[in-house]
């Protein structure tokens, strides 16, 4: 096996990279082919993290050689097991994190690790050459050219999905990136964005999404380019590489900072009340009484109204009331 890193780039606004190591290729076969390679991935573990945090995944596979292959992968929590409710339903506490980058290509680019079973090798073989005086179909070509357009689809949408990250990572930048680095970053970018360059290639509704992104890089290279709008944005993503965000943000900053202070203050005796209404909630959606479950949500986030696990709970309850 070739040691190398199959990635696309990393993953855009991340806030937590967990590294998950196999001792052999099966093993990581076993792992993709059983969850990965359907767009999601269960990771036992007994912490918690808020829903739709971002996370960066690094596989890495560590086999008899002097360096490991890695394969990262990037996605948001969509599912939380705890280990009262692992208990409770007698199955394993975690996260299940969805894959946002698990593309055609990427399946591709991922199972070229494993190589071909023999099996797969002689049926391909069978049919690598038509029988002699035998004219291979016409659908031969037509295949090709699909795979060769759905390979250009896939990347424009590797494209449209970078334009989601935070300006600095859309042009692959540094957070203090000069503006001249920025100024080259964009031309750079601009070929690999410019819609011009896809007319009548790809489906008219990945065109408008392809516009929209390279509206989202042309703003990036405005907003970058310019010392007040920098600050602002700097500060906006918590960027304090730019000593003038740092400046402008420091009565914000100690601001914030006395809030939670306060903030805890006021919640940390109310915290055994908040749990015990949640536990309550639980009992009433097992009851199939989502109306006395909202009525105690509703009390639960007068007295902590930033409780992320409440906040989730009344957006789930308010669904089912829906």
């Amino acid at each position: 096996m070739t040691n190398q890193t199959i990635t696309n780039r990393p993953g855009p606004n991340c806030e937590l990279t967990i590294r998950i190591k196999f001792n052999d290729l099966e093993r990581f076969r076993e792992d993709y082919h059983k969850q990965l390679r359907d767009g999601s991935y269960f990771l036992k573990t007994t912490r918690s993290k808020p829903l739709d945090t971002r996370v960066q995944l690094i596989f890495i596979i560590s086999p008899q050689s002097p360096e490991p292959t890695e394969v990262w992968s990037w996605g948001t929590i969509d599912k939380i097991v705890t280990p009262e409710e692992a208990i409770e339903t007698q199955t394993t506490s975690g996260i299940r994190i969805k894959l946002m980058d698990i593309t055609k290509q990427r399946q591709t680019q991922i199972e070229s690790l494993f190589g071909v079973d023999d099996a797969v090798k002689a049926v391909l073989q069978a049919h690598s050459k038509p029988p002699e005086n035998e004219t291979p179909p016409q659908k031969a070509s037509y295949q090709v050219n699909r795979s060769a357009r759905q390979d250009l689809i896939e990347r424009v949408r590797d494209i449209i999905r970078l334009s989601d990250a935070d300006y600095y990572v859309l042009l692959g930048i540094p957070k203090d990136a000069k503006n001249e680095e920025v100024r080259s970053a964009y031309r750079r970018r601009s070929k690999e964005f410019h819609p011009d360059q896809y007319f009548r290639k790809i489906p008219e509704e990945l065109m408008q999404d392809l516009q929209r992104a390279f509206q989202k890089l042309t703003n990036a290279y405005r907003t970058l380019t310019d010392a007040k709008r920098r600050v602002s944005y700097d500060i906006s993503i918590n960027n304090y590489a730019n000593p003038d965000a740092i400046r402008e943000a420091m009565p914000h900053v100690k601001r914030q900072k006395a809030f939670n202070q306060n903030y805890k203050k006021m919640v940390e005796p109310r915290n055994e009340r908040v749990q015990q209404l949640l536990e309550a909630v639980e009992q009433d959606l097992s009851n199939n009484n989502p109306k006395a479950a909202f009525a105690k949500l509703k009390i639960a986030a007068a007295m902590d109204p930033l409780n992320p696990v409440v906040r989730q709970k009344t957006k789930q309850v308010k669904g089912m009331l829906s």
